[in-house]
C-alpha cells in the first residue's frame, strides 16, 4: 500500500515537472509533508538546484565528493542565500576547476536525494511560487532539462520498491547509526562509521555500495538492539524544530575561545603575512585563506571571530562571499571587514549592502587594523585592551617589527 501511494506521489511530480517545463516556467516548488520540507528552483523551465532543511550540507558534502571531489567547499547554509551551492558550482566551473559534466552531477544527484527522502512521506505534496528573479541569468549548460529530471523520478520511484521490498519502510535514510554493543564479526569492517556521526547516505558513500544494500544489513542488528537509531545535526549548523539557530550560539563559540582567531580571505599570500604581523603579537591566530571557494570549508569548520576579506579575487566575487557569510545564520555576529584596495563610495556602499562591518585600505595600515579588531573583539578578549591602554596613555603606536617587545613590557 506505501509503495503504491508513493509511486502515486511521484507520478503527480513528474506530471508538474512536465507542465512547468513545457510552460518555461521560472520559480519554486515547494515540496512539504508534516516533517520535511524541500525546494526545487525552476528558470524557464529548467531545473536549478534542489535544497532541503534537513542536512542540506551533508547532502552537498555528500554530492561534491562523489561528483567532483577537487571542490571541497561547504559553505553553511543560509535561509536568506537561497541558491548558494549552484553559485558556487557556476564559479568553479567559469574558472575551470571542475567540468559541466561534473557540475551537473552534483546537481543531479542532490535532487535525487532530496526527492527519495520527501516521497516516503505519506502526506507529500507541493505547491509553485512564481519568481521573475529566476527568469535570467542561469547558463542552460548547469541545469537539468525535463529528460533528466524524469530519469532521477525514475531512479528514486526504483530505490522506494526497493527499499519497499526489503521492509526498509520506517527507516529514514538520513539517521546515524550507533552500536550499542561489540561490533559482531561481520560487521567489524563497519563498525568506524557505527559511531553516530555517519548517516546511512554517508556509509553508503564512503564503501561505495547502494543505500538498499546496507540499511538491508543493518536491520537484523537494529531488530536485536545493538544498533540506535539518531538525527544528526548537520554539517555546521545545529537541527531545531523550526530550522534557526539562536541569537547566543556564535557568541557562546567566542566565550570558550581564549584567544581571537581572525580570519584573511585574499588570493595574495602577502596580505595574509602583513596581518600575521600585526595581529600575532597582540595575541591573535590568523587563518591565511587563499583560494575562496576551497577555503569556505575552513571558515566552516574553525568559525573565526572576525574576518578580513578582499573585493578582487580570480576565483570570486567579494561582495558575493561578504554577502554569503552575512546571511549564514552561524556567521550572524561575525564581524567581516572589506580589505582592498578599491576605495571609492560606490565600493563603501556595496560592502554595506552586502554586510560588511568595515572597510579598510591596502596595505593594512598596523594602527587602523589594530583599531577595527579592537572595535568588534575588545569585549570578547581582553588581550585585545592591552593596546588600547598604551594607545590612551600616549605611548608609540606599534609597529610589526616592535611588537613583541612592547607587548612583553605590558604584561
Amino acid at each position: 500500500m506505501t509503495t503504491t501511494i508513493e509511486c502515486a506521489h511521484l507520478k503527480r511530480l513528474t506530471t508538474e515537472l512536465e507542465q512547468l517545463s513545457a510552460a518555461g516556467k521560472s520559480g519554486i516548488l515547494t515540496l512539504n509533508s508534516h516533517i520535511e520540507e524541500a525546494k526545487l528552483y525552476f528558470s524557464q523551465g529548467q531545473l536549478l538546484y534542489a535544497t532541503s532543511h534537513i542536512h542540506r550540507l551533508r547532502r552537498w558534502s555528500r554530492a561534491v565528493e562523489q561528483c567532483c571531489s577537487d571542490i571541497t567547499v561547504k559553505l553553511p547554509p543560509s535561509l536568506k542565500t537561497s541558491l548558494w551551492e549552484y553559485q558556487l558550482l557556476y564559479q568553479a566551473v567559469r574558472h575551470q576547476e571542475v567540468s559541466v559534466t561534473e557540475a551537473r552531477g552534483v546537481i543531479r544527484r542532490v535532487f535525487g536525494e532530496v526527492l527519495f527522502s520527501m516521497s516516503r512521506q505519506i502526506d507529500f505534496n507541493f505547491q509553485w511560487e512564481n519568481h521573475h528573479l529566476l527568469q535570467s541569468g542561469f547558463p542552460k549548460k548547469l541545469t537539468c532539462s525535463l529528460s533528466e529530471m524524469k530519469k532521477v523520478v525514475q531512479q528514486v520511484a526504483q530505490m522506494q520498491t526497493q527499499w519497499q521490498m526489503a521492509n526498509l519502510g520506517n527507516l529514514d535514510p538520513n539517521l546515524a547509526l550507533i552500536l550499542t554493543q561489540p561490533t559482531p564479526n561481520d560487521f567489524s569492517g563497519l563498525a568506524r562509521y557505527l559511531n553516530g556521526e555517519w548517516t546511512l547516505w554517508d556509509i553508503s558513500l564512503q564503501i561505495q555500495k547502494p543505500i538498499v544494500s546496507i540499511a538491508r544489513a543493518f536491520i537484523p542488528l537494529i531488530k536485536k538492539g545493538l544498533l540506535q537509531l539518531q538525527m544528526l545535526p548537520d554539517v555546521s549548523i545545529p537541527v531545531h524544530s523550526d530550522f534557526t539557530v539562536p541569537t547566543n550560539s556564535n557568541s557562546d563559540k567566542l566565550s570558550s575561545r581564549q584567544l581571537p582567531l581572525i580570519a584573511c580571505i585574499d588570493d595574495s599570500a602577502v596580505v595574509g603575512e602583513s596581518l600575521k604581523k600585526i595581529l600575532t603579537p597582540v595575541g591573535c591566530h590568523v587563518l591565511s585563506i587563499l583560494n575562496p571557494v576551497k577555503g569556505l570549508t575552513q571558515i566552516a569548520e574553525h568559525k573565526p571571530d572576525l574576518i578580513f576579506l578582499d573585493l578582487m579575487m580570480p576565483k570570486a566575487n567579494g561582495y558575493i562571499v561578504c554577502k554569503f557569510l552575512h546571511n549564514a545564520p552561524i556567521f550572524k555576529n561575525t564581524p567581516v571587514i572589506i580589505l582592498t584596495s578599491r576605495n571609492t563610495i560606490v565600493d563603501r556602499n556595496y560592502a554595506k549592502y552586502a554586510g560588511a562591518a568595515d572597510f579598510l585600505n591596502k596595505p593594512p595600515d598596523p594602527r587602523k587594523t589594530l583599531q577595527v579588531v579592537r572595535k568588534h573583539l575588545a569585549h570578547q578578549f581582553p588581550i585585545l585592551k592591552t593596546y588600547y591602554l598604551s594607545e590612551r596613555k600616549n605611548q608609540p603606536i606599534y609597529t610589526p617589527e616592535n611588537f613583541s617587545d612592547q607587548l612583553a613590557v605590558n604584561y
